[in-house]
């Protein structure tokens, strides 16, 4: 599972189960609902990938409970049962990605570098600019206007 991460399980799994599932109703919303979040994990920090997460677990729970309730006797017949069952271990897959991603919901993304945080006067940089200078490079610090 190294290989896919958790976002490529995830995004598997609910692209298969859309293709899995029935052609209306809450088993055809949820696969696209998970999608969303994951593309969502993309732009959160560590905090919020882990919300998202727990709550992309619960979308997966969801997945698998009505893959499961397809695939009972006496349930409508609207698929096949083998696409039951595969929509049900779909949602597990699921679930199995979202405690993963959970788990290890990665490092901050948009570190600010040490060079770029010490620029605090916009005018001198732009001027910086215009003179052709790096106003983020420390070998041109005495230079600036």
């Amino acid at each position: 599972m190294t290989a896919l991460g958790p976002r490529g399980l995830g995004a598997f799994a609910a692209a298969v189960a859309l293709l899995v599932a029935s052609a209306s109703g809450l088993p055809a919303v949820l696969p696209g609902a998970f999608l969303a979040g994951l593309l969502l994990t993309w732009m959160l920090g560590r905090a919020g990938r882990r919300v998202v997460a727990v709550l992309l677990g619960v979308l997966g729970a969801a997945m698998a409970g009505a893959g499961v309730a397809a695939a009972l006797p006496g349930a409508e017949a609207s698929a096949s049962p083998w696409a039951a069952w595969a929509y049900a271990a779909l949602g597990l897959a699921a679930v199995a990605a979202s405690v993963w991603l959970a788990a290890n919901p990665g490092e901050r993304r948009h570190a600010v570098s040490p060079a770029r945080a010490e620029v605090a006067d916009t005018l001198a940089s732009w001027k910086a600019m215009d003179a052709g200078l790096d106003p983020t490079d420390d070998r041109h610090e005495q230079e600036l206007p």
